[in-house]
């Protein structure tokens, strides 16, 4: 094969991409509805950024850990810009009831 497993990995994305945007138009004509909004702009804005910031930090050579400590990491990091860029009234709320119940 010319491509071999890139090749593959290439078409998958691709009709992925495809499939998407056929339904993205759809439910816009069909139903006159637009699932995103600017906040999911911003988000997927953020969540490049911290994987550029996390991509620049050392590798340490164990695969196990490394997967570990950089997703408490983004976690950690991605949590707070949530809040603070107010990106998602739904975490929000859940964050709220989960406070209030634990105040109780």
């Amino acid at each position: 094969s010319i491509s071999g497993i890139n090749g593959a990995a290439l078409a998958t994305a691709l009709s992925v991409f495809f499939f998407n945007l056929v339904r993205l138009i759809l439910i816009q004509v069909k139903m006159k509805m637009h699932p995103f909004s600017q906040k999911t702009i911003h988000t997927i804005l953020v969540l490049f950024g911290l994987y550029f910031v996390i991509s620049l930090l050392p590798i340490s050579g164990y695969v196990i850990f490394d997967i570990f400590w950089r997703t408490i990491l983004v976690f950690t990091l991605f949590i707070p810009l949530l809040f603070g860029f107010n990106l998602s009234e739904d975490i929000k709320n859940i964050a709220k009831e989960i406070f209030k119940r634990m105040s109780n």
